[in-house]
Formats: C-alpha cells, sequence, structure tokens
C-alpha cells in the first residue's frame, strides 16, 4: 500500500529541515552536527524534528531522496519536445549543449557540493547507516538508468556501453567537476558554479562532455536517410 501524502504544512516544516541540515552539514560535516542544530537553524524544537524524522540519518537519507527524484526527473526531461528542440547541429554541439542543459536542472549551491561528499564520507564512516547508502545509491543508478535509456530511444543512441555501466561512471565524474568548480580562484567565494563564467564553466565540465562525447557513437535522428 502506497504511502499517504503529507500535509502542505509537514512537507514545508520537513523542507526547512532539510534545508537547515545542508548549511550545518557544509560547514561542519553530518559527524558533528547535532539534532538540536537544525532544529534550531529551522526555528523548531528538537520535538519537531523527531515529528518528522526519526533520527539524523533518517534526515540525511531524505536529502539523498530529494535529490534522486530531481536528478531522475532532470535526465527525462533530455527527451522532452522541449529540449529536442534545442539540441540541433553537429554532434559535438549537441552534446555540449545537453550537458549545459542538465546543469541548469542542478542544484550547484556551493554548500550542497560539499554536502554530497560529505555524506559518501558519513556513510564510510558510520556503519549504522552504509548498508541504507549504498541500497539508495544503488537506486538512484537504476532510476537514473532508466530515464536515460527514453533518451537513448528517444535519440536512436548508439552508444559505446551499457546505460547502468554509464551512470556508474558519470556520477563521480559529474561530483569531480563540480568540486572543481568550487576551487577556481575567482577573486572571491562564489555561492554557486552557476556564477562561474561561461569560459571557465564549459573548461570546468569538460571532463563530463569528454566523458558523454565518448558514450555516443552516433545519434539515429541526425543521420540522413538512406537513398532510394
Amino acid at each position: 500500500m502506497s504511502e499517504a501524502p503529507i500535509s502542505r504544512r509537514r512537507a514545508e516544516t520537513q523542507a526547512r529541515l532539510l534545508d537547515a541540515a545542508i548549511g550545518i552539514f557544509a560547514e561542519r560535516g553530518v559527524l558533528a552536527a547535532t539534532v538540536e542544530e537544525i532544529s534550531d537553524r529551522a526555528g523548531f524544537t528538537r520535538g519537531a524534528f523527531y515529528s518528522n524524522f526519526n533520527s539524523k540519518d533518517d534526515l540525511v537519507l531524505a536529502l539523498l531522496q530529494r535529490d534522486r527524484e530531481a536528478n531522475t526527473v532532470a535526465i527525462a526531461g533530455l527527451a522532452s519536445d522541449e529540449v529536442r528542440s534545442q539540441l540541433t547541429g553537429e554532434l559535438a554541439e549537441i552534446m555540449s549543449n545537453a550537458t549545459a542543459w542538465y546543469i541548469t536542472t542542478q542544484d550547484t549551491r556551493r554548500e550542497w557540493i560539499m554536502v554530497t561528499s560529505e555524506v559518501g564520507l558519513y556513510a564510510a564512516r558510520v556503519p549504522e547507516i552504509r548498508e541504507q547508502y549504498l541500497a539508495w545509491r544503488t537506486g538512484f543508478h537504476g532510476e537514473v538508468a532508466e530515464a536515460m535509456q527514453l533518451v537513448v530511444e528517444t535519440y536512436q543512441l548508439t552508444t559505446s556501453m551499457s546505460v547502468l555501466d554509464f551512470i556508474a561512471l558519470l556520477d563521480p565524474v559529474y561530483d569531480s567537476c563540480m568540486m572543481s568548480a568550487l576551487m577556481i580562484d575567482t577573486g572571491q567565494p562564489i555561492d554557486d558554479v552557476k556564477q562561474l563564467p561561461q569560459e571557465q564553466l564549459i573548461e570546468v565540465l569538460r571532463p563530463l562532455t569528454n566523458l558523454v562525447s565518448s558514450w555516443i557513437l552516433t545519434v539515429g535522428v541526425l543521420e540522413e536517410p538512406a537513398s532510394a
């Protein structure tokens, strides 16, 4: 049986707690953060926290799930008519434009990029959450691969490896690109990778674009029909 939808007020409370946790996790790491700190920053009591999450680990998994859903929607969006109309030209140009469009759908804030790394470290350090984290990652890759398969079919792609294998490579390369973006010396800290000048953003995303380009061998919808 599916779970009943939560009320709007409860959803807003959970969102505030999750957003507060992102700030604290980015500042101090997941391991050092406490339920009391998260509750206080969100403007709630400790009791309100436990009315919405069973534990800090439960909140961590909720953060991952929220990001998982956003990623799956974004990948599926590549197959939409709206995006397809924007992806024209030579193959290299399409790959670059598709990568750039995908970035616009992602949370590229400094805090969130740091939190994604922190959560992985937390799972490596804390055995109690490790199994759930690994299950989440497996499910995440599976859902994204399913969405990517729709993209493969829509554009009639011929690829160098399976969708699932590609996603397993794409995930760490994307994370590496985002972390590299945070290291760029712009004279002042940036709050969001999207704030980088266009030429720097293109350069920092080059490993990601190269990976996508090496995965896609041909795009069937671009090929001229065979002459009679």
